[in-house]
């Protein structure tokens, strides 16, 4: 081989190992703080009408209707919708690290493999994409949507992004005012109740004996149902089973001015659920609802 071919061969291999390598040396570059690109702190919930998360083919999109927020004409957590918000408010982008489209898919930013949130409002929309959190510092890498410029911002926002369309939906089953709750009658397996005497302290009656509940044990049980909130949604096999077979406990809450009944189906390791009033079945880990019907083993 030649002298000059062996300069040429040279010169490409350090032109490929540059290339790969172009994205890391690109951050170990002279870092400046970039001017402001796009004013998150401008949008809130009051001008932002949609919301879109999405991944590849996946996406939930948020509507609001009337002032309140529906995902697929359910009814949202609007906490999430506000912690989504906030934390949009609170980014900041702290610096470039490359302008190239190639480089895009090792910063996890392609269309493809990018996690993209749209904005949109009555006069203006925003579209922006972000991957995967930088190494060794607090951030992430980002980008616009229209643009192939790479920023690292700093933030949570990716922690409250999520293209699950069941991730957004109210999950509150319900949330009864403990101060008002003076029975709650339980029947199915077992048949007791908890019921609050005179003196404004709970007791458990079971077979003819009444037992005072300590006051941790009462705690733990009334924390779980204020609120009461599901783990997932049924899906339609889990529906159908849920109202062609009995169910194992029905739970009866009565208060100063309210009456309510949860009904429950025993599942491998979480419960099929029902509440007064709310067509929808919900899915419950058996480890939130156990302390309510196990309370009665206390009684032995």
């Amino acid at each position: 081989m030649s002298k000059r071919n062996l300069i040429v061969l040279l010169v490409i291999f350090t032109l490929l190992l540059a290339v790969s390598w172009w994205p890391k040396i690109a951050e170990k570059l002279t870092k400046s703080k970039v001017k402001p690109v796009v004013d998150f702190s401008a949008w809130h919930n009051e001008n932002t009408s949609q919301i879109t998360i999405r991944q590849g083919s996946q996406s939930a999109v948020l509507l609001k209707q009337n002032d309140n927020w529906e995902i697929d004409g359910f009814k949202t957590d609007e906490g999430k919708i506000n912690d989504l918000i906030n934390s949009l408010q609170n980014t900041e982008l702290k610096y470039a690290v490359s302008e190239n489209s190639l480089y895009q898919e090792e910063y996890s930013l392609s269309t493809a493999s990018g996690l993209i949130l749209s904005l949109n409002g009555p006069d203006k929309n925003l579209s922006l994409v972000t991957g995967k959190k930088t190494p060794g510092e607090n951030g992430y890498y980002f980008r616009l949507e229209d643009s192939d410029k790479v920023y690292i911002a700093s933030g949570d926002l990716p922690d409250k992004l999520n293209n699950q369309v069941s991730y957004w939906r109210d999950k509150n089953v319900a949330n009864l005012d403990s101060n008002k709750l003076t029975e709650i009658k339980i029947s199915g397996q077992k048949n007791f109740s908890f019921r609050k005497n005179r003196n404004n302290k709970w007791q458990l009656i079971y077979s003819n004996k009444t037992t005072d509940l300590k006051s941790e044990d009462i705690k733990a049980i009334l924390d779980k149902l204020s609120p009461l909130t599901a783990d997932d949604f049924a899906n339609s096999n889990e529906k159908a089973t849920f109202r062609k077979s009995r169910h194992d406990w029905i739970v009866n809450f009565s208060g100063s001015d309210f009456s309510s009944q949860l009904q429950a189906q025993v599942q491998d390791s979480y419960f099929l659920v029902s509440y007064s009033g709310n067509p929808e079945i919900y899915k419950i880990y058996s480890f939130n609802l156990n302390p309510l019907f196990t309370e009665w083993e206390k009684a032995q």
